[in-house]
């Protein structure tokens, strides 16, 4: 939930820029295929590992 709240509060910044928001878009989609299977089977390596991508590009903005 941590990562999605990164990627609404990139996607929204007055900051923002078209590449911080393409990646803000991208995590918010990367989340919302991917959370429910990471957290329904903490060993689907898979979902994991595209949560944790979806965590990396929208910090720092």
């Amino acid at each position: 939930m941590d990562a999605l709240t990164h990627a609404v509060e990139a996607y929204v910044s007055t900051a923002a820029t078209p590449i911080t928001d393409a990646c803000a878009l991208k995590a918010v989609a990367l989340i919302s295929a991917n959370l429910r299977a990471a957290v329904k089977n903490g060993q689907d390596l898979h979902a994991r590992e595209q949560m944790a991508y979806a965590q990396f590009p929208v910090h720092g903005v």
